[in-house]
């Protein structure tokens, strides 16, 4: 084998060996965007599996995006969006949703993080986005991703995969009104609501830290109303 063979072989070698290490490697970047990520996926059909996640979620439509899992015996399995009931990976459970748009936007279909407690009449959502940014500063160029969380609720009586953005026109302004009004059957968490207890109610402009302490509240007591 003379030099330049020896060299591309060589080079081939490398190149072969950096595809297969990355395809094994395990990467989490959000529940919607994972590769070799151990965990447990339920299907609608009450179907368990177990294994290695892989999800690449980026389609609108639920139905065009899937999620493979690889078990133990590296069978894969590949899982249409919408026979997922629920996804479980680092101790966080995930539920597929419809994620309503903007008024500029279209819906889209994406795994949340359920961070209310389970069997919860009022379902509280995390949806993490990370955005790849660009920034020169003191004339050095550089990148950095932007983290930002988005919290959704679903109501008694929603669809299965419908939620709310907190923000949205059905909660705010006048949460005192249009909230208390959703939990009527609640009088006495309805009453707090109304009158602004600062536990149960956020104004317009607050923190998320705030409105999630505030939900959760509300969902907590709205479980456990008239015990």
């Amino acid at each position: 084998m003379n030099q330049l063979m020896f060299r591309s072989y060589y080079l081939y070698l490398v190149l072969a060996l950096g595809v297969m290490s990355s395809c094994n490697s395990t990467f989490f970047k959000s529940a919607n965007e994972m590769r070799g990520i151990q965990g447990q996926i339920v299907l609608r059909n009450g179907k368990e599996l177990e294994g290695k996640i892989r999800t690449k979620v980026y389609f609108s439509k639920l139905e065009k995006n899937y999620v493979e899992i690889t078990s133990e015996k590296e069978k894969t399995t590949r899982c249409n969006m919408e026979d997922i009931a629920s996804m479980t990976v680092r101790n966080n459970t995930y539920v597929p949703k419809i994620l309503q748009a903007s008024s500029w936007g279209m819906d889209q279909a994406r795994f949340v993080k359920v961070i209310s407690p389970a069997g919860a009449k009022i379902k509280l959502y995390e949806y993490l986005t990370i955005s790849s940014n660009t920034a020169t500063v003191g004339g050095v160029f550089s990148s950095y991703d932007q983290t930002n969380f988005i919290y959704y609720v679903s109501m008694p009586g929603d669809g299965d995969l419908e939620c709310t953005n907190i923000e949205n026109r059905r909660f705010v302004p006048d949460f005192d009104e249009k909230v208390a009004d959703l939990v009527k059957k609640c009088k006495p968490l309805s009453k707090k609501i109304k009158s602004k207890d600062k536990d149960y109610y956020y104004p317009l402009i607050v923190s998320n830290d705030r409105r999630i302490n505030v939900w959760l509240n509300i969902i907590n007591e709205f479980d456990h109303c008239n015990e």
